[in-house]
Formats: C-alpha cells, structure tokens, sequence
C-alpha cells in the first residue's frame, strides 16, 4: 500500500509539473501572440476550419473571430475581388502540400483597402500525413507604400537623366536655329518672310527655355536656397506643363500678389 501510495504521489508530481510546464508554456506563447502586429493561426485541413487565431486577427482581417471559428469560409468574403481566384488556388494547393505565400488585397467595413501577406507551413501528424497549416498573417499595407515611393523616386531619377541627356542634345540645334533665323531677320527680306523667320526665332527660345526648365529639374544638387522672382519662376514651372495643359484643354493664368515678388526657395 505504501508502495503504491508513492507511486501514485511521483505520478501525480509529474503529472502537475508537466501542466505546470504546459501552462507556462501557453502563457509564453499567448504573450508573444499578443505583442505582435501579425496574426498566428492554425487550420485544420480535413475538414477546413480554424482551430487558433491570436487575438489581433479581427484588426489584421477585419472580421469577427468567433464568425470565422464558426465558418473558416466567412474569411474570404472581404478579399478583394480581383484577388479571390487567386486566394482560392492557393488555398487548394496548400491543401496538398501544406505551404502557403501569398499576397492579397482586402476591402475593410470602412472601405479602406489593405495588403495581407500571408505565409503557411506543413503539420503532420505521427505517420507522416498532412493534416494541419500553421501560419503567419500580417498587413504588409505602409511597406508596400513604402517600396512603391522608391520605385517612384528611382522612376523620377531615370527621367531627370534622360531629360537632362535630350536637353543637352537638343541645345545645340536650338542654338543654331535661333542664330540663323535672327541673322537672316537682319538682311532686309520681305516682310513676310521676316514674319515667318519671328515665327521660328519665338518658338526656338520657348523651346531653349523648355530646354532650361528640364536641365534645372535634372540638375543634381544639394539644397540651394536663393532668391528668385516669383512671376518668372511660376511662368517657368508652367512652362513644363505648358503641353498637358494645352492637350487637356486647360488655360492657365497667375496673379502674383506681392509687392516684391522675392521668395527664397531652392529652385
């Protein structure tokens, strides 16, 4: 009797060390669930359906736990359109071999649209087999804007060179175009010629300028604050757009309301 009674006792020990350790374990888990801005979640594959969501996953998919618990479906139904199809190949080939990476776009109750990027990994049980998906869900969103800026910034950088190699390829056949139209306005022509040589001689130094506009965009530089006059830097910047606004049938007008038209401003 006393043998079984410490028998029983040594079992009894370790079975409260190992739910102590068990419960320690859960509580270290949950702490790290709850201090991270993605989403932990397993999936039973046979039938599909959740079996474990961190506690931010309402924010990150932007619907009810307890809805998606109920029917693991119901996270589907703020996927973006455009996206749904490709989320349902991914889904079923997950099935098959456990792994998941994709991103998707999904339309929140407030109208917002935000990026997921979600990734999952194989559980198998003891013979092997496939039966569960553990995984990891975040809002990739400010990152993708973030990555965006810079393919904007690098696109920007391309075209200020290129813009700077034409405008210095063209500067050359501007030059030569507005000195032999104003010396040949100087050799006393017909009036009408001298009309059309004014024409061409205009129109050379409002491309010269355009020229000007996109070697100073181009130009390489640190800051450089100084003083500029406002009307003729405003006509300038117009310029540029001078085109567009032609095309789009857009007019343009300024009024420059200061008595000195002075700003400091790096051009």
């Amino acid at each position: 009797m006393l043998a079984g009674a410490l028998a029983t006792f040594k079992l009894s020990t370790e079975r409260d060390r190992a739910q102590l350790a068990l419960s320690e374990s859960d509580t270290r888990f949950r702490q790290i669930a709850d201090s991270i801005s993605g989403v932990f979640w397993l999936v039973e594959l046979d039938p599909r359906r959740l079996l474990y969501a961190s506690p931010n996953a309402e924010e990150v998919w932007d619907s009810p736990l307890a809805d998606t618990y109920a029917d693991f479906g119901k996270i589907y139904r703020n996927i973006h359109p455009e996206d749904r199809e490709m989320i349902q190949q991914g889904s079923s080939d997950a099935d098959k071999t456990g792994y998941l990476d994709v991103e998707y776009r999904i339309i929140k109750r407030d109208g917002s649209v935000r990026w997921i990027h979600s990734r999952g990994f194989p559980v198998n049980d003891t013979d092997g087999n496939l039966f569960r998906m553990s995984g990891f869900a975040e809002d990739i969103t400010d990152r993708k804007t973030e990555l965006e800026r810079i393919a904007e910034a690098g696109r920007l950088l391309s075209v200020g060179e290129l813009a700077s190699g034409v405008a210095h390829e063209i500067n050359n056949p501007l030059a030569a175009i507005s000195l032999y139209s104003e010396s040949l306005m100087s050799q006393g022509l017909p009036n009408p010629v001298i009309n059309d040589l004014k024409v061409i001689s205009d129109q050379g130094k409002r491309a010269a300028t355009i020229v000007r506009n996109l070697l100073q965009f181009a130009k390489k530089s640190s800051p450089e604050i100084a003083a500029v006059d406002a009307r003729e830097f405003i006509e300038r910047c117009l310029a540029l757009k001078n085109h567009d606004f032609r095309v789009n049938n857009i007019s343009a007008s300024t009024n420059v309301l200061l008595d000195h038209p002075e700003i400091a401003i790096d051009e």
